[in-house]
């Protein structure tokens, strides 16, 4: 099936052939051969197997630890680029209660809020 990352996973004609191979291509970063990912058996969708979000105007996306605590990477398929903020790591005791004091409610019905992808 080729869907999931909005990338090609093989090639249905000569055009895609470029992209199919590309280190770029979100599907090929796990296994290519300077991938650390590539020392991970199995799958970990998300990490390993790439996610598609689709956003729109004024939509916005949970405040949340990467999975693992890894790092990200994205890709703007089309539109408007994304406005990214990020706290530091050595600041992320003091976003969390300053989080827990702005919204208690959602805390005390979800603790692990953070950790959770949607809200």
């Amino acid at each position: 099936m080729d869907y999931g990352s909005g990338f090609p996973t093989k090639a249905t004609n000569q055009a895609d052939d470029i992209y199919v191979k590309s280190t770029w291509n979100l599907n090929n970063i796990p296994i290519d051969d300077g991938s650390v990912l590539g020392h991970i058996g199995g799958d970990i969708s998300g990490m390993k197997i790439p996610w598609m979000y689709v956003g729109m105007c004024f939509s916005a996306f949970c405040w949340h630890n990467e999975d693992h605590w890894s790092y990200s990477i994205n890709y703007l398929h089309w539109g408007e680029a994304k406005t990214w903020y990020g706290v530091p790591g050595d600041c992320a005791e003091k976003f969390e209660e300053v989080m827990r004091e702005e919204a208690p409610e959602l805390f005390d019905s979800q603790p692990d809020l953070l950790h959770q992808l949607v809200t």
